[in-house]
């Protein structure tokens, strides 16, 4: 709030600027549109590490019309958003981040380039919304916990740890894998996020 002052000091000859001093979790869609008006906007940040994935998913999920967002965020974050199936930093964060969006890792910002020093290097990673999602689960909602119900035991097969997660019994999970062509005995890592999509349908059919 200190800053705020000096802000509007420093920036006084800057029209095309305006500081808004809001949280920016804590504001309500009618309030992004009023900040951000009804044109494509760019976002670019550097974003708190401690609520990077609420920011960003917040950003994907609203209404606005995003050209495109770069973020400056923790390396392993960002790895993880990026992530293809089939690698140990893939995860429920890579599914939802690219069901939005197209992300792609810009560069790298090693931590001996900041003073202080930080515990941990950053990275540089680009989204470009999409205009329709690669595929449509049934239901958004349940999509996203069916997602993050199988990848909570991720050493566990597929088909136990949607068991254990889930209120789903394993009868009907085995029959809505085999609906949806999925092997039980894969873990989810291995697995697409069309795939899963394709798995609630089953499942909701």
């Amino acid at each position: 709030k200190k800053l705020i002052p000096v802000l509007k000091d420093t920036l006084s000859d800057r029209p095309n600027v305006e500081v808004i001093n809001r949280d920016f979790l804590k504001l309500t869609e009618s309030e992004l549109a009023a900040c951000f008006g009804s044109e494509a906007v760019k976002v670019v940040a550097n974003l708190p590490y401690y609520v990077t994935t609420p920011i960003i998913m917040k950003l994907l999920e609203s209404p606005l019309t995003l050209s495109g967002m770069t973020f400056l965020v923790q390396k392993e974050v960002g790895q993880r958003i990026c992530a293809a199936p089939g690698k140990k930093i893939y995860g429920s964060l890579s599914i939802a981040a690219q069901y939005f969006a197209d992300p792609v890792i810009a560069f790298d910002v090693p931590a001996a380039v900041f003073m202080p020093r930080p515990k941990v290097d950053s990275i540089v990673i680009t989204l470009q919304k999409r205009g329709m999602p690669p595929y449509i689960p049934k239901d958004q909602t349940l999509f996203f916990a069916l997602v993050r119900a199988a990848f909570l035991n991720r050493r566990k097969t597929l088909i136990n740890s949607l068991s254990t997660n889930t209120s789903y019994d394993k009868e009907t999970l085995l029959a809505a894998m085999e609906t949806a062509g999925i092997d039980p005995g894969i873990r989810a890592e291995k697995l697409k996020g069309e795939d899963f999509s394709n798995l609630l349908n089953a499942l909701l059919a």
